[in-house]
């Protein structure tokens, strides 16, 4: 029940972001003239990097401070075999520069393999950093989780997108 449950919050949460995308990137003009950069929503694609695997990542700002984010992680070993991560965030920018922001991410993961599965709860702070030009960006992050009443520990986790 928890899995499907998990994947219905997923898959809603994906078709609501996408559904007010265009209401969000309406108004997204500077004097009648639109700048590059200011559009809205903003679509990245990457990778996330969560010690000690990594996997695909997109995230999609709709407006300037808010947004979300979806990760898919897997990984095998000779011992456990295929193991994985589904993850599904929201992101809220606390400082938007032009070179540096800072953000909080909240939500949730679905961890699954062979002999296990579970759900966990994540909250991170994380810094992105502009590199190369203005649609490429690096990301650190660092904060707890939660599996259950019972497993908490720290996570960190580091990333990057290029946005479209």
């Amino acid at each position: 029940m928890r899995k499907e449950l998990f994947a219905v919050v997923l898959v809603s949460f994906g078709l609501l972001l996408i559904g007010f995308s265009p209401v969000a990137g309406a108004n997204d003009v500077n004097n009648g003239e639109a700048r590059r950069g200011d559009f809205y929503p903003r679509y990245g694609f990457g990778s996330q990097f969560i010690f000690p695997s990594g996997g695909l990542s997109t995230r999609i700002w709709v407006t300037p401070k808010l947004g979300g984010e979806a990760n898919a992680i897997l990984w095998s070993n000779q011992f456990s075999g295929v193991n994985g991560t589904v993850s599904l965030r929201f992101l809220s920018k606390i400082s938007d520069g032009e070179t540096v922001d800072f953000y909080l991410a909240t939500g949730g993961a679905y961890n699954f393999g062979p002999t296990h599965s579970d759900i966990a709860l994540v909250g991170t702070g994380g810094i992105s950093f502009r590199v190369f030009s203005d649609n490429f960006r690096l990301n650190l992050e660092f904060g707890m989780q939660g599996r259950g009443f019972d497993r908490f520990g720290m996570t960190f986790g580091s990333g990057f997108h290029y946005y479209f």
